[in-house]
Parts: C-alpha cells; sequence; structure tokens
C-alpha cells in the first residue's frame, strides 16, 4: 500500500495531485540462478486542479499495471545473463485525452563480474 502527493512547481499549477494505490510483487528463483518476477499495481490519483483541468472539470485517473520478467543466466555464455519482460499499462481518465493502454516488451542482456 501506498499514498503520496505531487506539489508542482508552479503556484497555482493543475498538475499537483493525491494519490493512494497498492503494488504486488513476488518472484522465485531456481538452484541454477534462473528468474521469474511478477509485479501487479493499482492506483487513484485526484488533481489539485480548482478551478478545473480542462473547461472546468476536475481530473481523476485510475491506473492498472501488470508487468513479467524473467532472467536466464549464463546465457549465452557464462557471466552473462538474457532477461526478457512484458509489460501492460492501463490508465483511465474521466479526460479522454488521458486514456490510455501501453504494452512493452523488452529484451536485456547483461554481463555480470563475478
Amino acid at each position: 500500500m501506498f499514498a503520496g502527493n505531487e506539489d508542482p512547481r508552479e503556484s497555482g499549477s493543475s498538475f499537483g495531485n493525491d494519490r493512494f494505490g497498492a503494488r504486488f510483487h513476488t518472484g522465485t528463483r531456481s538452484a541454477a540462478g534462473h528468474a521469474v518476477q511478477l509485479q501487479v499495481g493499482w492506483q487513484d490519483i485526484d488533481y489539485d486542479d480548482t478551478p478545473g483541468f480542462f473547461f472546468g472539470a476536475d481530473r481523476s485517473d485510475e491506473a492498472w499495471s501488470a508487468a513479467l520478467t524473467g532472467e536466464i543466466r549464463d546465457w549465452p555464455a557464462a557471466g552473462f545473463s538474457l532477461v526478457p519482460g512484458v509489460g501492460w499499462y492501463h490508465n483511465d481518465s474521466n479526460i479522454s485525452l488521458y486514456e490510455y493502454d501501453r504494452f512493452e516488451f523488452g529484451l536485456t542482456l547483461r554481463r555480470a563480474f563475478r
């Protein structure tokens, strides 16, 4: 669980906000060092937009996220790790300009010096 706020640098900016939400993270690692991790999150964001963000509307967003990553150790050679990942992000807003879904796919090759 988390809660917080963002204070804009410029006084009177409508981008300051209060937020609260929850994140869940879990993972496992095999004896060989291979790993899988999962993260799921949700947050509610209310913007400090008095007298209104767009045309008098008070902006409020709800954001969801999920990510799955893995790690394949010592591949393609000893000391290297291949790290694939996929993520999904969804933002629902009462201002349609800020509604979106985003998918991310990543592949990282990492070298460890042990």
